[in-house]
């Protein structure tokens, strides 16, 4: 008889690679598609990446002056940020939260259902702190370099616009803005806002 014959081994199969899990959206990804976007319209040169990203500083020291103030900052086209007072006991000494809410034009800008912008608009338990309207020369004057009001105007137009177009694309988003939080949505068009722990979040 002759002996069997044993065939060479078949070499294992490499383990498949694992695809990068895709990051979120960030303020760099969206100052950049920005820029990209708006440039050589009609061959002009449209806002750079920098300029878009001192509009949206400009808007996060605009939040921040007002918070310190014990106010709140009201960007109709986006958001209300400011505090909410609320007494635990008859006589206590009120307590003051932190609040963010998005407003019905943004809402509606990504999409979201009826139900959902309710829920997402529906105003705070409590008892609100003075809201203070976005003023855009006082933007440009107070919180940016050398920012127009008119630079402020567009440049928040458009930044607002984009992160309802990639939030109503069901992209992850995380937008921050400033020390105070960031804006977060993991695709389910459900934003919601994290404060960072100086505001008493857990951000």
């Amino acid at each position: 008889l002759k002996p069997c014959e044993r065939k060479p081994a078949r070499p294992l199969a490499a383990p498949a690679a694992r695809l990068p899990e895709a990051m979120p959206y960030s303020p760099d990804q969206l100052f950049k598609d920005l820029a990209q976007k708006r440039s050589g319209v009609s061959g002009a040169e449209g806002p750079s990446q920098a300029e878009y990203a001192e509009v949206w500083d400009a808007y996060s020291r605009y939040v921040v002056a007002c918070l310190e103030q014990r106010r709140g900052l009201h960007l109709n086209s986006f958001s209300r940020v400011g505090w909410v007072a609320s007494r635990t006991r008859p006589g206590a000494t009120p307590s003051a939260r932190p609040y963010f809410g998005l407003t019905d034009a943004f809402c509606r800008s990504c999409g979201m259902s009826p139900d959902a912008v309710r829920r997402l608009t529906k105003p705070p338990a409590g008892e609100m702190c003075p809201m203070e309207d976005f003023n855009f020369s006082k933007a440009s004057i107070k919180f940016s370099n050398q920012l127009t009001k008119d630079q402020v105007s567009a440049g928040l137009r458009a930044i607002i616009q984009r992160i309802g177009e990639v939030i109503a694309d069901g992209r992850e988003v995380q937008i921050p803005l400033s020390d105070v939080g960031r804006l977060v949505c993991r695709g389910d068009r459900e934003p919601q806002f994290l404060f960072s722990p100086q505001y008493g979040g857990e951000a």
